[in-house]
């Protein structure tokens, strides 16, 4: 029997490697010079290279990612949810765990940084490894908090204005579709900055302040060794 918690890390390191790429173009892109001829011509080519690539290795990846999930029966929408601390005593923990590490503020710029855990409103998840796990778990957190309002996130703007930002009720017209709460659907494909971006825009929808969020980043050491 192929054990969960495996699956579970080899899925996350798949999409830990999508958002590095994704964050390193936003990187390149840049860092381009304005100032400096060769660059200003020679930038835009190479960009569109590396974002053909990328949408072709993003393809790949997701397919690959979903047979995973097909062969061995792990569904890791479920694996979010059902690892939420749903005791007082679990948050507790979470908490105790998250608060010896540096909090961070969504006003940060996370392109380097993968994460490690979050504290929305009080509760607390020690093991979110990637930026689309924190965006899932809000998400989550708020749909419980006020369904009605979050059912109707596909209908309002700016939750329609562009793909990065758009919430549907099924998976089409995404390139990389993430399952979300209550049967909604986002852009996989978004760097930290468009996710953060994303939740606070969420955040100011619902009402709940971003000091609210409080994000912890995997230490240096441990992005190393998953890298």
């Amino acid at each position: 029997m192929i054990e969960t918690k495996r699956v579970v890390r080899i899925l996350t390191d798949l999409e830990g490697i999508n958002e590095d790429l994704l964050n390193l173009y936003e990187d390149i892109q840049r860092n381009i010079d304005p100032r400096d001829r060769v660059a200003r011509a020679e930038g835009p080519r190479r960009l569109a290279e590396y974002a053909e690539k990328l949408d072709a290795f993003d393809a790949v990846s997701g397919e690959l990612r979903e047979l995973i999930e097909r062969i061995t029966g792990v569904d890791m929408r479920r694996e979010v949810e059902s690892t939420t601390p749903r005791t007082d005593e679990a948050n507790k923990r979470a908490l105790a765990q998250l608060q010896r590490m540096q909090p961070r503020s969504l006003t940060e710029d996370f392109t380097s940084t993968r994460p490690f855990g979050l504290v929305f409103i009080g509760r607390a998840y020690a093991d979110v490894r990637t930026w689309r796990r924190v965006y899932q778990f809000v998400c989550q957190q708020l749909a419980e908090r006020d369904p009605a309002r979050y059912n109707k996130l596909p209908d309002i703007s700016p939750f329609r204005d562009n793909l990065t930002s758009r919430f549907e009720r099924g998976p089409q017209g995404f390139h990389v579709p993430l399952p979300l709460a209550l049967d909604l659907y986002c852009e996989a494909n978004v760097s930290a900055r468009g996710i953060t971006a994303n939740v606070c825009r969420l955040l100011a929808y619902f009402g709940i302040p971003e000091s609210e969020l409080v994000i912890y980043l995997r230490e240096e050491r441990d992005a190393e060794e998953v890298g």
